[in-house]
């Protein structure tokens, strides 16, 4: 609350300053003019001076720039695995072809690199392990189980037409990852579910639960998809002929049923767009 204030304070500095500028022109053009330029000028010697940077203790500064680059690595991470996995499940008719799909799909900021990835995908494409590619390996090893999960909920729809299908993806945590340990992404399966409508849930490895808001989708945690169908038996039950499949029956609030709802960790989805 405090810096919203603060930040509040700043906005009506600067638009007093326009108000007096306007009301000064309006009465001698030429002097509104210099009251304004004026204006420009101490502004941008205060801002260098930092009298309009919010202060953070050091605790709070420091927590924030790890975060900060927590998301920035994953913001990368997830443009550079999402081609790579699209690129090794293609086929091209040559190599040339194969990297110029990979520059046309590549973010230009890992052009310079476009030659070694490329070798290295193709590399990869033969069979032998690429230290580089272990993230997009991970991912492509779960393709097989997403695949087979999707055509399950396809035969169970044609049963229960009226319930909504929570399509599997890869998801890769990032949220552990820093620059002081050797730690890799890690990779699981996920579904999204609001719990407020009927629906069928593939046997994943963790449960994202939702709802609708005005602007979309709110993501309200995540729990073990055993431990939730384990708490919500009354609700959850395994569908006729379909091992891995569930069906749900609304539910108004999980965490009231006995559901360990945990906050969802950083990381990035990979789905069946990706795949194809």
């Amino acid at each position: 609350m405090e810096r919203f204030l603060r930040r509040l304070t700043h906005v009506l500095l600067v638009l007093t300053w326009l108000a007096g500028s306007a009301l000064i022109g309006l009465w001698y053009r030429p002097l509104g003019v210099a009251a304004l330029a004026a204006g420009v000028v101490l502004f941008f010697w205060a801002y260098k001076r930092g009298a309009f940077t919010l202060r953070r203790t050091a605790t709070e500064g420091a927590v924030n720039t790890e975060r900060e680059a927590k998301v920035m690595v994953t913001q990368v991470l997830r443009e550079l695995t999402r081609v790579q996995v699209s690129y090794l499940c293609q086929t091209f008719d040559t190599r040339a072809e194969g990297r110029a799909w990979l520059k046309q799909a590549l973010p230009r900021i890992f052009h310079p690199s476009l030659d070694e990835l490329h070798h290295n995908l193709e590399t990869a494409r033969l069979g032998s392990e690429v230290p580089s590619l272990r993230l997009a390996s991970a991912i492509l090893a779960r393709r097989d189980d997403i695949q087979s999960l999707d055509k399950a909920l396809d035969r169970a729809k044609k049963r229960h037409p009226e319930h909504q299908l929570a399509h599997p993806v890869v998801f890769v945590i990032t949220d552990h990852l820093d620059a002081t340990s050797d730690a890799e992404p890690k990779v699981i399966t996920l579904a999204g579910w609001n719990p407020s409508t009927p629906a069928l849930l593939p046997r994943v490895d963790m449960l994202t639960f939702v709802s609708e808001g005005e602007k979309g989708k709110i993501v309200r945690g995540q729990a073990h998809f055993s431990a939730a169908v384990a708490a919500l038996g009354e609700f959850v039950g395994p569908v006729e002929e379909e091992s891995d499949v569930f069906l749900a029956q609304p539910v108004d609030d999980p965490a009231r049923h006995g559901v360990a709802i945990d906050k969802v960790p950083l990381g990035f989805v990979i789905g069946a767009a990706e795949f194809l």
